[in-house]
């Protein structure tokens, strides 16, 4: 079997086994509504805000709530389903994102040729294809190929470029790496350099960065000389490259890595003002942000305020999961998802906690 061939397999595994994974957003948004999905037992069904269990545990897995839709797995396919519970577009897909400026990304896995070969489409609330799959993706939870600013970053032949709701390619499949638009830019990799376009395709940032992430607040990350800094809109230099990493702004501050190896938090004058202490960290939403603590060689999970106080006391586990980490544990809707895999205990896979730090589900502290 060719290397290509063999990532094409590999692609279109991962894409079996997510269907059944929980949907995020890792860097580009989070979307949080009146229902969360939860799991037990090995069946998945949704709640809401106060720890009521509104749509039974029926589904092999139920993905967060987007513009009134969510994505749940009945056997070896996927659909969506109303806030009611009843399914309204059927499961036909090997994997479903979250809607999107009103289309939603779906993928498709078939044999061609003998090869299995997974493509991207787009289909909207009614389940209608709007653009027929065709395109290939490396993004296993499907945050780059949503709709964003009108546009929607694709891949083909290993090059990605930018589609319009109407399927047309209005930048063309020519770079290397892109991330969807982000305050009228789109960071794409030239060359193995990073630089930033605007929605005609035009380079406004030259490629000169190791690294380039999506504008929030005025500011991107990029990467040099494997240290991390900001740049404006410009392209200037806002805070210094000097950090060992750095996340996006949110609500003022942005986790940064020093040199002591611990994680803290900056102001856009790229001064800690909350100190480097942390093992990791995520952006901050509705004030809070969840920060991880080593406690007796493990990674725990708590949450800190804006003046960097521990309001929720680290005592959650974290997931292995590449592409979110500490990120899938913000607050949305006043609501913060828990990893309940204790060990010895597998009879539920996922909690909520609410901003005081108690448990909704399961109304038991872990």
């Amino acid at each position: 079997m060719s290397q290509k061939n063999l990532i094409r397999l590999i692609i279109c595994l991962l894409l079996i086994i997510w269907c059944h994974q929980p949907v995020w957003s890792a860097e580009w948004k989070k979307t949080c509504g009146d229902l969360l999905p939860v799991r037990q037992y090995k069946k998945s069904g949704y709640i809401n805000k106060e720890g009521r269990l509104i749509i039974p545990l029926i589904f092999e897995r139920a993905h967060n709530f987007s513009e009134g839709l969510a994505g749940v797995s009945k056997g070896k396919k996927c659909g969506y389903i109303d806030a009611s519970g009843k399914i309204v577009i059927r499961p036909q897909f090997d994997g479903v994102g979250e809607f999107s400026e009103g289309l939603a990304v779906v993928y498709v896995a078939a044999k061609v040729e003998g090869d299995l070969i997974t493509r991207i489409g787009y289909i909207d609330r009614s389940g209608r294809w709007i653009i027929q799959p065709q395109y290939e993706s490396l993004e296993v939870d499907g945050w780059k190929s949503s709709f964003s600013e009108g546009l929607a970053c694709v891949m083909l032949n290993e090059k990605m470029g930018f589609v319009d709701k109407m399927g047309r390619t209005v930048i063309p499949l020519q770079y290397e790496n892109a991330s969807p638009f982000s305050e009228g830019l789109a960071a794409v990799e030239i060359n193995s350099k990073y630089g930033y376009i605007d929605k005609t395709g035009k380079v406004v940032i030259p490629p000169q960065f190791e690294y380039g992430g999506s504008f929030s607040e005025g500011l991107a990350r990029v990467l040099l000389n494997k240290k991390a800094g900001f740049i404006d809109k410009n392209g200037r230099i806002a805070i210094p490259i000097q950090f060992e990493s750095a996340g996006r702004f949110s609500e003022g501050l942005a986790l940064a890595k020093s040199d002591d190896g611990k994680y803290g938090y900056i102001d856009k004058t790229g001064n800690f003002v909350i100190k480097s202490q942390f093992d990791d960290g995520g952006p901050f939403s509705e004030g809070l942000a969840p920060v991880t603590v080593k406690d007796k060689q493990a990674l725990s999970l708590g949450y800190i305020d804006k003046k960097g106080q521990m309001v929720i006391k680290p005592r959650f586990r974290i997931r292995d999961m590449p592409d979110a980490g500490v990120r899938y544990y913000g607050f949305c809707g006043g609501i913060a998802p828990v990893d309940l895999n204790l060990e010895g205990d597998r009879s539920s896979d996922d909690g909520y906690i609410n901003k005081k730090g108690e448990m909704i589900w399961p109304k038991v502290r872990p």
